[in-house]
């Protein structure tokens, strides 16, 4: 019996090799944990984060809302990919070695960026400049605006447009917009205008066509881009930078700020001093004492009033020395009445005075009435208590005002602040009459009686009738039908004058200035500094007052100051 012995054997490297682990066996599941990125456009770089995915590339399947991508790198826990073409939004799904598909975040496909317009090309930090264009993500942090590669806040966003606010000093430059890790795309140029604003000038006052450098930010190079005000009274700019304005000073502009507008933008600036071209010289008077005499050889204790006849002498009231003075146009001084006078009636210490047309001289004093004096000389009680040619009835209390119309009525700002009562009396053919005032307290406008005086000042008047007053923090006109209005708003004036086209000329408790306020309520300072006081002459600037001025105007518009023991004449240029 033969057996057959059967022998397996195998030579050396000729035996077949076992089949690989798989890198993702059915009992560790595929996962999505995360995306690297959750939008962006076409080609952009994806990493996927998540387990078992496979080593090898062209075992793992990614979609992108259904669409394939390139897988460019493998690893167990890490797929890098890029967005396909023509993807969409949706979510990411992941399918590995043809398993089960896991699905993970939702991607945002950001179709290609494009900038079509934005709605203004220039502007300040903080304008918000609104960008049309396509591809824009509508979740903010995904969206990043650049002005002139300086980032910009964008606080609203669709897919079509965003809203964003300009940076701080980013200078002028290119619009870029990117979304996402896309690559930024190129926009349109803004041109950055900085804020505008006055930051000084090298002069504080001026007169008309005076130059004035003005500097500040924001300003345009192009002269008529810049549009300069003073106090509301278009200057002309002769000169611009970006930091510097060249202006001529325009002509009745009056004392107020300086305000710009360039390119949508305004600014308010400091206040300007607008002078009138005046020259201030001394009449009469020289040193507190008592003389007759030509200009400065003529001496005044203390004046408390002034006035004008239709020839331009000029009557003051001397105060300390009892006596009323007269002053011709070339400065002669005499005296009218008072002590070494002969006069039918006395005077003492004289206070308020006014001239009517037909040169009688009224003045009030010590006494509670109202005195006159004839061209010839003859004093006597004028308005008042008994012995009067008229009687005030009630009687007249603290008289701290008079003036006389073209009619030749005599005006008395008459008060009490002990009643207290402020009234506006009216001294005419038909005797003592009251034409406004009732009562004394806060300033109200009215006709007549309804109308009412906080306290009264000096009195003046113009040639069409109307009388100004003055009231604390205010000058009051009284029209010819007794309507009270408030006129200027002035603190303190203590004496005004009204030359004959209505500009009313006012001097103040502090004193030192001489202004001017028009009909349209422009205020100008006429000559003086009110920080510095002295009887210095000269010109608008140079010129000095001191704090205890009162005035008068005469007919050809040239303005006289009663400054304590001088009298002052400005002639305006």
């Amino acid at each position: 019996m033969i057996v057959l012995f059967a022998i397996a054997c195998s030579k050396s490297g000729n035996d077949p090799k076992p089949d690989p682990t798989p890198t993702n066996p059915t009992n560790n599941p595929v996962t999505i944990s995360s995306l690297s990125v959750t939008s962006g456009e076409a080609s952009t770089t994806v990493i996927v984060n998540g387990t078992n995915f496979s080593t090898t590339i062209s075992a793992n399947q990614v979609l992108f809302n259904g669409t394939v991508a390139i897988v460019t790198a493998a690893s167990t826990t890490q797929l890098t990919v890029k967005v396909p073409q023509d993807a969409s939004s949706g979510a990411v799904t992941v399918t590995v070695n043809g398993g089960a598909t896991v699905t993970g975040p939702v991607f945002t496909f950001i179709g290609p960026v494009k900038i079509t317009s934005i709605d203004v090309n220039k502007g300040t930090d903080g304008a918000v400049v609104k960008i049309t264009g396509a591809g824009f993500s509508t979740t903010l942090t995904d969206n990043k605006v650049l002005f002139n590669n300086k980032p910009a806040s964008i606080t609203a966003a669709t897919a079509t447009l965003l809203t964003v606010t300009v940076p701080v000093n980013p200078g002028t430059g290119a619009i870029t917009v990117s979304v996402g890790s896309g690559s930024p795309v190129t926009g349109p140029t803004f041109t950055y205008v900085e804020f505008l604003k006055i930051t000084s000038t090298d002069v504080t006052k001026g007169i008309a066509g005076a130059t004035v450098n003005i500097t500040g930010t924001g300003f345009s190079t192009s002269i008529t881009d810049n549009k300069l005000f003073f106090n509301g009274i278009a200057a002309t700019v002769s000169s611009a930078t970006t930091t510097l304005l060249s202006v001529k000073v325009p002509q009745g502009c009056g004392v107020g700020k300086l305000s710009i507008s360039v390119g949508g933008q305004s600014f308010e600036g400091p206040s300007f001093d607008y002078y009138l071209s005046t020259t201030v010289t001394t009449l009469a008077g020289n040193i507190p004492a008592f003389a007759d005499g030509t200009g400065t050889a003529a001496n005044f204790e203390y004046i408390k009033g002034i006035a004008i006849d239709n020839v331009g002498n000029i009557y003051v009231t001397d105060y300390d020395n009892h006596r009323i003075r007269k002053i011709t146009p070339s400065g002669v001084v005499t005296t009218l009445a008072g002590i070494g006078i002969s006069n039918t009636s006395p005077v003492q210490n004289p206070y308020c005075i006014t001239v009517d047309k037909d040169g009688n001289v009224y003045f009030t004093g010590s006494a509670r009435g109202v005195q006159k004096i004839t061209p010839a000389g003859v004093v006597s009680t004028y308005a008042g208590d008994s012995g009067s040619t008229y009687i005030a009835n009630p009687s007249f209390n603290a008289i701290s005002g008079l003036a006389t119309d073209a009619n030749g009525n005599v005006y008395v700002a008459d008060e009490n602040s002990a009643i207290p009562t402020a009234l506006i009396r009216k001294i005419s053919s038909n005797g003592v009459t009251t034409i406004a005032g009732n009562g004394r307290g806060t300033a109200v406008d009215g006709t007549g009686t309804a109308a009412r005086f906080a306290g009264l000042g000096g009195l003046s008047a113009d040639a069409a009738g109307n009388i100004y007053v003055n009231d604390y923090g205010l000058i009051r006109k009284i029209n010819t039908s007794t309507q009270v209005t408030s006129f200027s708003p002035q603190a303190d004036v203590v004496s005004t004058a009204v030359d004959k086209n209505g500009n009313v000329y006012f001097v103040t408790s502090i004193g030192r200035q001489v202004k001017v306020v028009n009909q349209q309520g422009i205020v100008s300072i006429v000559a003086g500094n009110w920080a510095l006081d002295g009887y210095d002459d000269g010109d608008q600037y140079t010129a000095r007052f001191t704090n205890k001025c009162t005035l008068a105007v005469d007919a050809a518009g040239n303005i006289y100051v009663a400054d304590q023991h001088r009298v002052r004449k400005i002639t305006i240029k």
